[in-house]
């Protein structure tokens, strides 16, 4: 019997805009598997949108690892370069965690 493939870690993303702003919602595992099609939707928005905020929700991330971290730290680089303005909203525990353990919390841009 052949086997199924199935992901190890599961990333879903949603998009919507509120007002100005531009709202993308990761849930799930945010981890070096899951942070290159985040990354991209990130930067995506911030290249389509010349008002508003591009805030990332971060509630519904179960877990995230430094591949996960990077990426963010990346993209709010890129933001602060560019002009773009990206706001983090909302970490689950586990990122709260991560972003405490590391210190990077300054370097993050949250509401």
């Amino acid at each position: 019997m052949e086997r199924e493939y199935v992901p190890m870690t599961v990333l879903e993303i949603s998009e919507a805009p509120a007002g100005l702003d531009w709202v993308i919602r990761p849930a799930g595992e945010l981890d070096m598997a899951t942070a290159p099609e985040l990354d991209q939707r990130i930067l995506a928005a911030m290249s389509d949108r010349r008002t508003g905020h591009v805030v990332v929700d971060l509630e519904e991330v179960e877990f995230m690892d430094s591949a996960g971290l990077r990426m963010l730290l990346t993209a709010s680089a890129v933001a602060r370069t560019n002009g773009n303005r990206l706001l983090l909203r909302r970490p689950a525990r586990a990122v709260r965690r991560l972003i405490e353990v590391t210190g990077t919390g300054p370097l993050l841009p949250f509401e």
